[in-house]
């Protein structure tokens, strides 16, 4: 008979990941941010994909902090890890891109980026043990 700790360390009564909606927010974030300038060009295509590149990253978030059954530490730790190196990366940039469109330049090019970052190592982790899942998405870049 097994106690409720070897139960709990046992990798195939884990919850699988739930990745549909962050697969789906990818989707409509690349949608939003490539797709729709060459679609509709001019300057309100070029706002709406500018507020869909944000909007697809923060949705990314919050399916990953909320939605994805992934072990608290590692839902809490990626988002810290995240957030840490985009703090880096601001202080790193070439003052040109640090400076362009008012300060969001880098914003609005990194979370789409990161965005496709975590759910690609989520999918692509997916069926590992969660230690395992967690080392291989937090050296994902």
């Amino acid at each position: 008979m097994q106690t409720s700790q070897e139960h709990d360390t046992n990798p195939s009564d884990q919850m699988e990941l739930r990745l549909w909606p962050g697969v789906a927010a990818i989707s409509v974030q690349w949608l939003c941010w490539v797709a729709l300038p060459v679609a509709l060009p001019g300057p309100v295509a070029g706002i709406i994909s500018a507020a869909g590149a944000l909007a697809g990253g923060l949705a990314v978030a919050v399916w990953w902090a909320f939605l994805s059954r992934a072990p608290r530490p590692e839902r809490l730790g990626f988002i810290a890890l995240a957030a840490v190196a985009l703090f880096v990366a601001s202080r790193l940039v070439d003052e040109s891109i640090a400076s362009g469109m008012m300060g969001m330049l880098m914003w609005l090019y990194a979370a789409p980026v990161a965005s496709l970052a975590i759910v690609v190592a989520a999918v692509g982790t997916r069926r590992l043990a969660a230690r395992t899942r967690r080392n291989g998405i937090n050296l994902s870049p």
